[in-house]
């Protein structure tokens, strides 16, 4: 029993010998198993390898070493928007976003004036607009000697090419401008443009404001290369006469009647002949002289020479508060381009009192280049003798 005992000692330590040699070797030792909860030996998890990268910067993301601080960072501003422009229609939109832009300004010299006429084309038109510019600005030259067409000519004398005349009553602050084409054009010397505005029909003592708007021409380059000058300095460009907001007033014109004649009578003695109206008012003297200075609206004459147009008019007739009288002899003298002088034979007139006077004349112009009209007539009323005559 005893043998027993130590053989099985023996073995015992011959197996927790073999034990500690297995484990000293690297072997895994057996779980201890209890009766009350096996406890697994614990699993290493190899750690992968790891790679560092820095990731790109987000351009949104400031950097925040140099960011500022809360206190010293800036506030956007609001964007700032504009009320959009708003025009009275689309007239006025041209002339503000097209002809202000790209047109030349053309500043006017005298007053605008409008009235019946008959135009180099023989036609009799109601409404003849007469406009006058400045030389401000060196708009127009002069061509040269050799011109194909137009030798010599002052430049305006080759715009051929009027856009409309833009206009609107000033009163009314909701209208647009109103185009009227050009039905007629004109033009003469260096400063002078006629024409007509097709459909406008004035208002008496009505305030306008209104643009003539025409194009020049732009020079000719032959094919040799060579470019004849066609008298714009400003070539193919929109030009505007405008008297920069300052408005017009239509004037209706003195009517052509008598207060010592029919309206029959008068018009058997005037016929068609063209009214030359008061410039300045007409004088008359204690002998019975009488001077007239007349305007030249409507170009009643040629006064591109020397010689006048009007000295190519003779007298014809004359009345005195609806009485016919004879003026003496030679004294009818016509005076520069816009002034008549004559004498009444037999007449003397009285202080105080007042004279209607009536005369008419007629062309001595038998080319047709002086004057315009086959006739004309005066008609200047309340005429008295001056104050110092008196």
């Amino acid at each position: 029993m005893a043998r027993k005992i130590s053989l099985l000692v023996v073995v015992l330590v011959a197996i927790v010998s073999l034990s500690l040699i297995l484990v000293a070797c690297g072997g895994v030792e057996a779980p201890t198993t209890t009766a009350d909860a096996t406890t697994k030996a614990p699993t290493t998890t190899p750690t992968p390898e790891v790679t560092t990268t820095t990731p790109a910067t987000n351009p949104a993301t400031p950097d925040s070493s140099t960011t500022p601080n809360s206190s010293a960072a800036t506030t956007p501003k609001a964007p700032v928007t504009q009320a959009p422009v708003t025009y009275r229609g689309e007239n006025e939109k041209w002339i503000e976003e097209v002809l202000y832009e790209e047109g030349q300004w053309v500043t006017p010299h005298e007053e605008y004036t409008l009235t019946a006429g008959k135009g180099v084309d023989g036609v009799e038109y109601d409404y003849i607009w007469y406009f006058s510019f400045k030389a401000e600005g060196g708009h127009f030259g002069t061509t040269a000697e050799d011109h194909p067409t137009h030798p010599a000519a002052p430049g305006i004398q080759l715009v051929t090419e009027p856009v409309a005349l833009y206009i609107k009553d000033a009163a009314d602050e909701d209208a647009d401008y109103t185009k009227y084409n050009i039905t007629y054009w004109t033009t003469a010397k260096w400063y002078q443009i006629w024409c007509v505005a097709d459909g406008f029909v004035p208002v008496a003592d009505t305030e306008y404001d209104l643009y003539l708007v025409f194009k020049t021409p732009v020079d000719t380059e032959l094919e040799d290369g060579t470019v004849i000058y066609n008298g714009s300095n400003y070539p193919g460009q929109y030009h505007y006469i405008w008297n920069l907001g300052e408005y017009w007033t239509y004037k209706a014109p003195q009517k052509s009647e008598s207060k010592y004649l029919s309206q029959v009578q008068f018009d058997q003695i005037v016929g068609d002949g063209w009214w030359l109206l008061e410039n300045e008012p007409t004088t008359l003297a204690a002998d019975g002289s009488i001077q007239v200075k007349f305007k030249s609206d409507g170009d009643p004459f040629d006064n591109s020479t020397d010689t006048k147009g009007v000295a190519f008019t003779l007298f014809e007739s004359l009345y005195i508060n609806g009485e016919e009288y004879e003026i003496e002899e030679g004294s009818y003298l016509p005076e520069q381009w816009y002034i008549l002088n004559l004498k009444v034979k037999d007449f003397t007139p009285k202080a105080g009192e007042t004279y209607e006077i009536l005369f008419t004349l007629t062309s001595n112009d038998s080319t047709g280049t002086y004057c315009k009209y086959d006739s004309y007539y005066v008609l200047a009323a309340d005429v008295s003798l001056p104050e110092a005559a008196e």
